[in-house]
Parts: C-alpha cells; structure tokens; sequence
C-alpha cells in the first residue's frame, strides 16, 4: 500500500511542477515510478533486520 501510495503522491508532486513550469525528464519519470517501491523495500529489510537481531539475542 506505501508503494502506490508514495507513486501517487511523487506524480501529484511532478504534474504540479510542470503546471507551474517546471520540466520533467526521464530521472523525473524514473523517480515516480521506483522511489516508492525502493523505499517500501528498504523498510522491509531494516524490519526484517531487526526482528532477526531481537530473536539471536
């Protein structure tokens, strides 16, 4: 659900940069679509991290 989401969210965010004059390029188009899911995997792994760490001790 975070990945759609921050999807949503990073293109609401580029389509008011561009009504406001702003350009968008393919590292712009990039990040809407990967920032989200890269993000909501790297929680997952620092989660994953710390649940393994809590049952080792």
């Amino acid at each position: 659900m975070f990945r759609i989401v921050r999807i949503i969210y990073d293109l609401v965010a580029t389509c008011i940069g561009v009504l406001t004059g702003g350009e968008v390029g393919v590292i712009t188009i990039l990040m809407v679509i990967l920032l989200g899911p890269t993000v909501d995997l790297v929680g997952r792994l620092i989660k994953l991290r710390s649940v393994t760490e809590r049952s080792a001790t």
